[in-house]
């Protein structure tokens, strides 16, 4: 999906391909031609943007093998798909029962992190439509927090100062919202906060203006005296389970504050729809509930001042 803003440039919208998993190009392949081309037919636009995570294995290949490339240009083409986004966040470990804080291995202090986000800038640059103004990879946050030594924040402060004096700016925008619970006293609450997202990842929680946990089976630590906001990522066109909310005031403001001004602070908007709560479901109803979110995206766009292309 494209959006023009009133500075005439074009804000790119799409999703998180992820959300039908694959490790090899094969598999990608059947996502794109399977359950994106559907959300594309459902939302009847004239393109749509996916995001996808390349596993290190299968973007050496994109990025060395360019028979593998030309494969899944075509088949973007066919299929009137785009992609101007990647996320370079988990490096492998998708295979595991449990990823937890290996998503974030190796960091930044190690030099296969480096080797496999060239490899993604690689893919992209080959992938980007002649008309984009540019592309953008999602990556970590240095690191995770432990083990973290003195070298590896002075090392950290450096690579920050780099990017200050370079004018880098923050060119992407993933959109999602978390569930909240108001009342951590509340035993159904905690229930139905227990039973979103999945144990594979961390599902941070933190209690509103105090401490949090690395994953919800330990939210008994915090005090209960405050609303906790767990980190996963819920459906914006559609409410949580009571009692629970989401945080789609939240992104609506923020939403208004990437976009509605004189000139848009990213032109990148990808809809996080990869790590929601799973259900036994086909790919067309996969689809479907895609497209839901994305017409809920594209509406709130359009109230705020950005036209669809046709």
């Amino acid at each position: 999906m494209r959006f023009r803003h009133r500075d005439g440039s074009t804000v790119h919208v799409g999703y998180c391909a992820t959300v039908h998993p694959a490790e090899d190009l094969d598999g990608v392949i059947a996502g794109l031609d399977g359950c994106a081309a559907l959300v594309r037919a459902e939302l009847d636009v004239p393109v749509l943007g996916v995001g996808r995570v390349y596993a290190s294995p299968l973007a050496d290949r994109l990025a060395n093998s360019p028979p593998s490339l030309n494969k899944l240009r075509r088949t973007l083409a066919r299929n009137q798909l785009e992609v101007v986004t990647l996320n370079g966040i988990p490096h492998s470990h998708f295979t595991d029962q449990v990823v937890g804080t290996k998503l974030f291995c190796p960091d930044w202090t190690e030099p296969e992190r480096l080797r496999y986000t060239f490899d993604l800038i690689g893919v992209l640059a080959e992938l980007l439509p002649a008309d984009a103004s540019y592309g953008s990879v999602s990556t970590l946050p240095l690191a995770w927090r432990m083990p973290w030594s003195k070298a590896r924040n002075t090392a950290a402060r450096d690579a920050f100062e780099t990017l200050w004096q370079a004018g880098v700016d923050v060119v992407k925008g993933q959109v999602a919202v978390a569930p909240t619970l108001v009342d951590p006293s509340d035993a159904v609450g905690r229930h139905a906060l227990n039973q979103l997202g999945t144990p594979k990842y961390l599902r941070q929680v933190r209690e509103w203006g105090g401490p949090g946990v690395d994953d919800v089976a330990q939210a008994y630590e915090l005090s209960g005296h405050a609303a906790w906001r767990m980190h996963t990522h819920l459906p914006a066109h559609t409410a949580p389970p009571a009692p629970l909310t989401a945080t789609t005031l939240v992104l609506e403001d923020c939403l208004a504050r990437l976009v509605r001004g004189g000139h848009p602070l990213t032109h990148h908007l990808e809809s996080e729809v990869f790590a929601w709560p799973r259900s036994a479901r086909t790919k067309q109803r996969l689809a479907k509930r895609i497209a839901k979110e994305l017409r809920w995206l594209g509406d709130r766009l359009t109230d705020l001042g950005l036209e669809a292309v046709h």
